[in-house]
């Protein structure tokens, strides 16, 4: 395909994408970020990419690189512990700027990764899974052609989720918010990638949601015990903690509190919603994912 507009080209999945990335499936990448110094690969090594320097949310420093390009790949994205003004500034109104900057630029393909909190019943509190949620409406109706890709929890080598998921497991007393029972459908970021490089050679891409998860599915509190046996080598009950009661807290307590707070109300839905994605022909066609849980929680290394 002809030249791809790549946001998010150094977080977590994107330097992943980069360096699975086949040779010659697009002619070009224009890799807008920030600071190319955070890549894990350096950006200028990768045959065909062009350096964007640029903020998302400063139209006016890449505006004009979207100029020729076939499609466009959305990842970046405000998550973890933010106020709801940096999801809506970034995750709403800069996905909302790219894709009408996009269409007037003749760029006809976009695909956006989102997030299976977007579809989550319970977003009390949670500005992110909002933000998601109004983001993905806004791509469907930017008349191009699109798909939205809401990934599960994405595992693997330097997972932002999976150092929260240690660090409340992995505690000498382990923590699970309510009773843990939620489902939960890990995905790793490779199988993610790999439906990501699938994606952008697909045409057309048809205007469609799809969910995205791993092989397998189990109980939350099931894979916070395989995390602390695996991580913290530990065993042993963990200890269930009222998930309604603290949320109503750290609700509370968050608008004179938010930067003293280990994690907000909003935060914890993970703890209150299934994240499992619906059957979808579709997603295997894209790829079948068949990496493990195992192999999403063994490597603590950030890269591999």
């Amino acid at each position: 395909m002809g030249p791809l507009f790549l946001t998010g080209a150094t977080g977590f999945v994107g330097r992943r994408f980069l360096e699975r990335l086949p040779a010659g499936l697009t002619s070009e990448i224009r890799c807008l970020t920030r600071n190319p110094a955070d890549a894990a690969v350096p950006l200028a090594d990768i045959p065909g990419l062009r350096v964007v320097h640029g903020d998302l949310t400063t139209p006016a420093s890449w505006t004009s690189q979207l100029a020729g390009c076939e499609g466009v790949l959305h990842l970046a994205a405000v998550t973890g512990k933010a106020r709801s003004g940096a999801f809506r500034a970034v995750n709403v109104e800069a996905t909302r700027g790219l894709a009408e900057r996009a269409r007037a630029s003749g760029v006809r393909r976009f695909i956006f990764v989102s997030s299976i909190a977007a579809g989550f019943a319970d977003q009390r509190g949670y500005p992110y899974a909002a933000s998601k949620s109004e983001a993905e409406k806004i791509v469907l109706a930017a008349g191009l052609d699109t798909l939205v890709i809401r990934p599960t929890m994405v595992l693997g080598p330097g997972s932002p989720v999976l150092a929260g998921l240690r660090r409340i497991a992995g505690a000498p007393l382990g923590m699970v918010f309510g009773s843990g029972r939620v489902p939960v459908q890990p995905i790793h970021r490779d199988d993610l990638v790999d439906m990501l490089i699938s994606a952008v050679s697909l045409d057309p891409l048809g205007g469609r949601t799809v969910e995205v998860g791993g092989p397998e599915t189990l109980e939350l509190v099931d894979l916070l015990r395989r995390i602390r046996r695996g991580t913290a080598k530990r065993g042993g009950p963990l200890l269930h903690l009222p998930l309604g009661l603290i949320r109503a807290l750290l609700s509370t307590l968050e608008p004179a509190m938010f930067n003293l707070l280990p994690f907000t109300a909003g935060q914890l839905a993970s703890f209150a919603n299934p994240s499992v994605a619906r059957t979808d022909p579709f997603a295997r066609l894209l790829c079948q994912p068949s990496r493990s849980i195992d192999e999403m929680i063994s490597n603590p290394t950030p890269y591999g």
